[in-house]
Order: structure tokens, then sequence, then C-alpha cells
């Protein structure tokens, strides 16, 4: 029987229950607060540190330094994704995060080239005040706009990181109303659907995430994590890759095999483990 900490957002792990072991979990710092999860780490047989903005502690598994920039420096790792064979929706202009321009008249969407939670806002001009929008946020932290890319589908690709190997546990196509890109609307995430893929979609998607995470797993870490990309036509195109896993989709399968996967076997990390339906 292990003491057990998992360090996520809320919503992350819900269905889970690790049988014989004692687990609690902890939201209320994910980010930048290190110090605080190496003290509260000193109680526990392990940690599983879902949040790239904590550093993993030393009876934990978690994301490197490394892995962890793949989702909180989101301008470094779109170039990784042009290099490695993804295309890039344009950028409309390099801002700051209280700057965006006031004059767009279609959706774009907000991301921090660094840090600030590395969170995409989205803005539709129709609905949303873009002088209140910028009003939100601190001044001088640089940020660039993306054109909506009005893609067929948005694939994801979910995995498993086991210090340098991967699985890929499901490759789907994700649809959804797009609402939890609001600021205004608190980030609701009612309505999202996932779907297969066409073949044509996979054949598209699953080979450049394949390069991606070949990548990816020479940067090291123990982690559960999502890439994302608009599917248009054959084309794909870089939007994120999370390094943690997501929020919304409850757990399913064996728990005791989910430990194991990030613990010694990655095998283990099975497809159906995970609610997507």
């Amino acid at each position: 029987m292990a003491k057990i900490l998992i360090v996520s957002y809320e919503n992350c792990y819900n269905g889970l229950s690790l049988s014989g072991h004692t687990v609690d979990y902890y939201s209320e710092f994910l980010y930048d607060h290190s110090y605080r999860l190496a003290e509260v780490a000193l109680d526990y047989d392990l940690v599983i540190n879902n949040s790239p903005w904590l550093t993993t502690p030393s009876n934990g598994v978690g994301n490197t330094p490394a892995s962890a920039r793949l989702e909180t420096h989101k301008w470094e790792t779109r170039t990784k994704a042009q290099e490695l064979g993804f295309l890039l929706p344009e950028v409309l202009e390099e801002c700051n995060m209280n700057t965006v321009s006031t004059s767009y008249t279609e959706t774009v969407f907000l991301k921090p080239k660094e840090g600030f939670e590395a969170c995409t806002y989205k803005i539709d001009p129709s609905r949303d005040d873009i002088t209140w929008h910028n009003s939100q946020f601190p001044a001088n932290i640089a940020a660039y706009v993306e054109k909506d890319l009005n893609h067929d589908i948005e694939g994801n690709c979910f995995f498993t990181m086991k210090d340098g190997e991967y699985k890929i546990q499901k490759v789907l196509g994700y649809t959804g109303t797009g609402e939890d890109k609001r600021l205004q609307k608190g980030f609701n995430t009612t309505g999202f659907n996932f779907t297969s893929l066409t073949s044509a979609q996979e054949t598209a998607f699953i080979p450049l995430c394949t390069t991606w995470l070949d990548y990816a797993k020479t940067l090291g870490g123990t982690y559960q994590g999502e890439i994302c990309a608009g599917i248009k036509g054959t084309d794909v195109y870089w939007f994120e890759q999370n390094s943690r896993r997501g929020m919304h989709i409850p757990f399913t399968g064996n728990s005791n095999n989910w430990l194991e996967s990030l613990r010694s076997d990655l095998s283990k990390a099975g497809t159906d483990e995970w609610n997507y339906g």
C-alpha cells in the first residue's frame, strides 16, 4: 500500500479508484510553487505531478523542465512543430496580452509566447469587447494572435511518455462549441464531442504525431499528454501539446494498470482507460 499524492487541475482523474492505496489530490498550487510541492511531497511515497508548471520531486513522476516547455512555451514549440512537418496557422500580429488590435472583425486566437498559464484565448469580436479583453491581462507579457483556421476537425493524439519511450493510446477527432476558449465564458467545456477521424485524416495526422513524439521523448519525463492539431482536408496545422492529463474525460479502465504504466510498465497504458465517448 502506498500513500500517493496527485497534483492536478480538478476534473482530470474523475472515476480513478486506486484500491489498496491512500490517494490525496492537490489543485491549490499549480503554478510556480515548486518549493511548496517539494515540502508536501515529503509526506508521500509517490507524487504524480500533472502540472508542467511545477518541478517534479525526487519521489515523483512528471515532466522534466524540457518536456514541460512543450506546453508552457508555445512560441518556440510551434517553431519546432513546423520544423518537424506541421503547418502553422497564420500569425496576424505579435503583441502583448493586453495590446491585441481592436480592429479584428473575425474570430482570432490569442496565445502567450511563454508562461502565463499557457492558455489560448478565443476572441470573437461579434461577442467579445477586445478593449475589455485587453484590460484583463497585465502589461508586458509577449503574445501572438493566430487567424481562425476554420478547420474541418481537430485531431487529438493521446499518449503516455515514460523515460524516453512513449505509447499512443488513442487518436480521435474533436468537435465542440469552442466556448471553453472565450474568456467571458469562464472556460465552459460543455458541448464537446470526440469522433473517429477518417482514414485520410488519420493518414495525414498520425505520422506527424509519431515524428513529434520521437522528438518529445528525447526531452524525458513520465507523463500523459495530448497533441492537438487542426486538420483541413489532408493538411495538418499545429495547435499545441499539453504535457499533462486533460480535463473532463473520466476514467473507465483498470486503475492499477494505469498506475503501473507510469511507475514501471509502459505497455499497461491502455487504449480504453478514459471515456472518450
